[in-house]
């Protein structure tokens, strides 16, 4: 045909057709990509508490009308990036309210769910003159001007000042904390707070220190001759005491921040002292014994901070 040599004319047929399969295939994928079928026209927002959900409606938006390599449209579900769009949505929340985690979720053909997970407020933090929700890893969530009944109270002796996203003490203090909560619950004991104590310093001591500084030189002389050989020096010591004050290094806020102790103010009854370091729930029911003894004066304060030993005032 047209002139063509059967061996030719078979290899253009299989060039056309790949070149058409290819075509198809291009074609395909731009139908894919650039058509209506897998745009994502449905959005949902969940696990909001704090933050407005239409907020994050918007910022996703935002995120979709935007182009992936200034080619790949983000509105389409195959090229728009669910772990891109999550550090986008992350670090745009952030700003203005911290978040634990955000998770998207990609539902052909064209659904969109993002979901929120907010950080927690599992107490009450309060200075004495301000209160604000604390999440787990010891940060003020939002501030609040009554303190809610429903969750306990942790009141900050040193009566330090705080903002939202203040981090008031370390996480590891809110995990003791969790851990003593618990098992007072579980014991049956009622608190009314628990309190962050003032921290205590240790006092400058007095250490005595030595100075060693005399030596005795003894000088051998032979017939009016020098002899190298005979020249010994012989030293000898003398100890010099002296006693002069030396200050222990203690910074209050660090130690505040860190807090080695937390205190229980029991309902109607004594000040619990416990040290987070401890055996936390061995200390919780050595306190439990103490209370169930019959005793004719209530105690003020009770120390379980040392294994095995239970101390009232």
């Amino acid at each position: 045909m047209f002139g063509l040599p059967s061996a030719a004319w078979t290899t253009f047929r299989q060039q056309v057709m790949i070149a058409t399969i290819f075509g198809l295939i291009g074609l395909t994928a731009i139908w894919l990509i650039y058509g209506p079928w897998f745009a994502i026209t449905n959005l949902t927002v969940t696990g909001t508490r704090l933050l407005d959900p239409q907020s994050v409606q918007r910022l996703v938006n935002r995120y979709l009308d935007d182009d992936r390599w200034l080619v790949l449209p983000n509105r389409t579900l195959w090229t728009m990036s669910a772990t891109h769009l999550t550090r986008y949505l992350e670090k745009q929340i952030q700003r203005r309210l911290s978040v634990e985690r955000v998770v998207v979720h990609k539902q052909a053909p064209s659904s969109l769910r993002i979901i929120i997970n907010e950080r927690t407020p599992v107490a009450i933090w309060t200075n004495g003159t301000t209160s604000g929700s604390v999440d787990k890893q010891g940060k003020i969530i939002e501030l609040r001007t009554a303190v809610d009944a429903t969750q306990p109270t942790i009141r900050d002796e040193n009566a330090v000042s705080f903002k939202v996203d203040s981090s008031v003490v370390k996480p590891e203090v809110m995990t003791s904390w969790q851990n003593i909560a618990t098992s007072m619950r579980q014991a049956n004991i009622q608190v009314n707070e628990y309190l962050v104590p003032i921290p205590v310093c240790l006092p400058t001591i007095t250490v005595p220190s030595d100075t060693n500084a005399s030596s005795t030189t003894n000088l051998n002389l032979n017939n009016l001759n020098l002899n190298p050989a005979n020249l010994n020096t012989n030293p000898v010591t003398a100890n010099v005491n002296s006693s002069q004050p030396v200050p222990l290094p203690c910074d209050r806020e660090a130690l505040r921040y860190g807090s080695p102790e937390i205190h229980a103010q029991l309902t109607d009854g004594p000040r619990v002292l416990f040290d987070r370091h401890s055996d936390l729930a061995q200390a919780v029911q050595a306190l439990k014994r103490v209370l169930s003894e019959r005793t004719d004066k209530v105690p003020r304060i009770i120390d379980v901070r040392f294994a095995g030993r239970v101390y009232v005032q």
